[in-house]
């Protein structure tokens, strides 16, 4: 089968707390982050939150070299993720999960998550901001 990339479109990324891969290809969001945006209550140096990256890949089809980055607000380089193979099947979907045990929240702003498949970029946008009257529970 020849590598066939997805589009676009075809590449969902959600945010949460946790993601749990359950039986029969099901997943189960824990703190989901609607639009990818996130309050924190402390940002600066030293202030970590764990994170999990959901990738879908609904288009496509083939074996891919899979790799995602991340980047502050000022495009350095935070994170550095490891090359991993993902296989995409015709008519099924790929799930990814990666977690953060500390994503590091040192400013507010737009952090870049830069998804690859043998190189083509699928660049996703985390929203941060600060709000000191946060509750945590």
């Amino acid at each position: 089968m020849a590598n066939v990339l997805p589009s676009d479109s075809e590449v969902g990324f959600f945010v949460a707390d946790d993601v749990r891969q359950e039986l029969n290809n099901k997943i189960t969001l824990v703190g989901f982050y609607p639009g990818s945006i996130i309050n924190v209550k402390d940002i600066g140096p030293g202030v970590f939150v764990p994170l999990a990256f959901l990738i879908i890949v609904t288009g496509g089809e083939g074996q891919f070299k899979f790799k995602i980055d991340l980047f502050a607000p000022s495009n350095q380089l935070l994170f550095e993720g490891p090359v991993a193979d993902l296989t995409k099947s015709p008519n099924l979907t790929s799930l990814t999960v990666t977690k953060l045990t500390g994503f590091p929240f040192a400013s507010v702003g737009k952090y870049r998550i830069s998804i690859a498949l043998d190189g083509k970029r699928y660049d996703r946008f985390l929203n941060v901001g600060r709000d000191p009257n946060l509750v945590l529970a």
